[in-house]
């Protein structure tokens, strides 16, 4: 697959293009500890690849919290935690921003889709010098269903003025690629250590797989 050869891109944000998720396992850890609770490994796996709210709420369910915290406070207490790391110290991953340059000096149609709300990614974005890069940005509270359907990645391309058929999708999850592809997409999935476990699944599912984004700026 000529990488290259695309008119519209859009790209995920945590795991994909930010080097965040880390960030977020401690996040969710920290929450579960205030109300001593120890965080197992399979719900840090199963919430990294949530909503904000979908997350809360599994969350709330799952530890049996009703009556004790709602859905909304615990998603209030992961925004405040991570607000101030986005706006200060979310760093880019290895290759991303030469990537997204060299794509838009070539004059192509950049866009975003992502689970994080526009209050933790655009002071981000901003910071890191990318923002400007991007035609369109696209939130999945935007959207009525979650990133399991391909509602996001279809009003994202709406929105750069593209087609699917000449869209390309970058994740690093299993049910991005998923369901991006059903959308008529073609999909690159990008290693990052939160989805090690499906990165066998997720190479077989995508067009197209990169450990780092210098891989692709080695091909041009």
């Amino acid at each position: 697959m000529d990488i290259f050869s695309f008119e519209g891109y859009i790209f995920d944000l945590d795991g994909t293009l930010l080097d965040s998720m880390g960030l977020w396992d401690d996040i969710y850890v920290k929450v579960l500890g205030d109300f001593n609770i120890k965080a197992p490994s399979d719900y840090l796996f199963n919430v990294n690849h949530m909503s904000l709210c979908d997350g809360a709420a599994y969350t709330v369910e799952r530890f049996r919290l009703e009556g004790v915290v709602k859905k909304e406070e615990i998603a209030d207490m992961w925004t405040r935690l991570s607000k101030n790391q986005y706006e200060s110290t979310v760093p880019l991953k290895n290759g991303a921003a030469d990537f997204l340059h060299c794509l838009s000096g070539m004059g192509k149609t950049l866009g975003v889709a992502t689970a994080l709300s526009k209050e933790l990614y655009m002071p981000c974005l901003e910071r890191l010098g990318i923002l400007r890069l991007f035609k369109a940005t696209t939130s999945i509270d935007e959207v009525s269903r979650g990133k399991e359907f391909p509602d996001i990645y279809l009003r994202e391309c709406e929105k750069i003025g593209a087609v699917p058929k000449n869209t390309v999708v970058f994740e690093d999850s299993l049910t991005g690629i998923k369901s991006a592809s059903c959308g008529g997409f073609k999909t690159v999935g990008v290693y990052d250590a939160s989805a090690e476990k499906q990165m066998a699944k997720i190479k077989n599912r995508a067009d197209f797989y990169i450990n780092t984004f210098t891989e692709l700026l080695d091909e041009n």
